[in-house]
């Protein structure tokens, strides 16, 4: 029931965030189902599509965020940012309807959980990373997602959950994550802190001091842990 609720809110906003950013009208899977006189696609293979064109819009929104970072103006760091925008908006639209097409598509709704997330919108962003654990608990992309969701909210205790599971289990993907959390302690370095968001920082802090030794120890080969 629980996933249901979830999984109709996302296609509420998916169908939003359509007609928000110009693509309202046409409706379901049209643009990309086989022609009448083809053979028709099946729920699998809609989603699938969804999910690579959601994919694609990722990748552009990511283009013009890295072209935000290099403008030499604030007007066109401004305008790069609003094309990475729509393009976040239409991954929304896309990865909404590739669960539509298949509620199973955990890969969807942790894009889905990502474009909201980068619009801003942490919230129904959790609910997404939330429905793709659902569905696959051990999908660790999602945990790190939904890590970085957890740490712009605030909510120190899980991102650092979050973070051991990866570690234990993802090393690659526990980097990923602390490297955003180094970010947030640079960011917030001349910032009066909260006792948890202190104990956070120290943690943090310590973390990044345990895996210097270890690499320090794996160098010479004296120990490795």
């Amino acid at each position: 029931m629980r996933t249901c609720r979830a999984l109709a809110l996302f296609l509420a906003v998916s169908v939003g965030y359509a007609y928000g950013a110009g693509g309202g009208g046409g409706g379901g899977f049209g643009d990309i189902s086989a022609s009448p006189a083809a053979k028709p696609k099946t729920p699998a293979e809609i989603s699938a599509g969804h999910y690579k064109a959601g994919v694609r819009h990722k990748e552009r929104a990511w283009k013009q965020e890295a072209k935000a970072a290099a403008a030499t103006s604030d007007k066109k760091r401004e305008r790069a940012l609003a094309k990475a925008q729509k393009e976040y908006k239409k991954a929304i639209d896309r990865q909404g309807k590739a669960i539509e097409a298949k509620t199973s598509n955990y890969e969807a709704a942790n894009e889905l959980g990502y474009a909201l997330r980068k619009t801003g919108d942490f919230e129904m962003a959790l609910q997404a990373y939330d429905l793709a654990l659902t569905i696959a608990p051990d999908y660790y992309p999602a945990i790190e997602y939904r890590g970085e969701a957890y740490l712009s909210l605030g909510r120190f205790a899980e991102a650092q959950e979050a973070y051991m599971v990866l570690f234990n289990n993802e090393p690659e993907l526990a980097n990923q994550l602390m490297e955003a959390m180094q970010k947030w302690v640079q960011d917030n370095g001349e910032t009066e802190l909260s006792e948890e968001a202190t104990a956070f920082k120290d943690w943090v802090e310590e973390r990044l001091t345990l895996a210097q030794l270890t690499q320090a120890y794996g160098a010479d080969g004296s120990r490795n842990w």
